[in-house]
């Protein structure tokens, strides 16, 4: 079994805002798309690479909700990894980080979901590390994040620290909660 992915056609349907004035519900406008992508198929690929294809599957653009979920699991990925080397996470940044990244995002949601794992790399993964990094931090302790200001705080129950960001001059600080 081989499958492929492409995003051939994903333009087209985004220009065209996916739909046509007429379409009246769900069904006729991913017909539509569908033809589009059927179409931009054909004028991309040789029609002897099409006849090997068992099965083409046209998948939707992500909305929202569907971000939110992928980030949800992102975040569970990495809490998983923590966990396995002694720390974890707080319930409560799944809900804080999952409308960060949302927002950090917007203006990237034609890409799909790789810009979500930049933004849990870059505000999560990224920043844990370097604590864990540069301070002897004990296992068993649980991950904290806050933004105030847009400044952003990752709290964790013993340890102080203080460290400039370069990018907005804010103060990222870890203390007892």
């Amino acid at each position: 079994i081989v499958i492929l992915a492409s995003s051939v056609g994903a333009k087209e349907v985004s220009e065209r805002n996916g739909g046509v004035g007429f379409a009246t519900n769900m069904d006729d406008k991913n017909s539509f798309e569908e033809s589009l992508f059927k179409k931009a198929i054909k004028r991309h690929f040789k029609p002897e690479f099409i006849n090997r294809i068992d099965s083409i599957i046209y998948f939707n653009k992500l909305n929202d909700d569907n971000l939110k979920k992928i980030i949800k699991l992102q975040i569970d990925v990495t809490n998983n990894k923590l966990k396995k080397i002694g720390y974890s996470l707080d319930r409560d940044i799944y809900e804080t980080l999952t409308e960060e990244v949302l927002k950090n995002i917007s203006d990237k949601k034609e890409y799909g979901a790789r810009p979500i794992l930049r933004e849990i790399e870059k505000l999560l993964e990224n920043k844990i590390t370097d604590l864990l990094i540069e301070k002897n931090i004990k296992k068993g302790y649980s991950f904290k994040y806050h933004k105030e200001n847009n400044c952003e705080y990752y709290r964790q129950y013993t340890h102080i620290r203080t460290a400039t960001s370069e990018k907005n001059h804010c103060h990222s600080i870890i203390h007892p909660i």
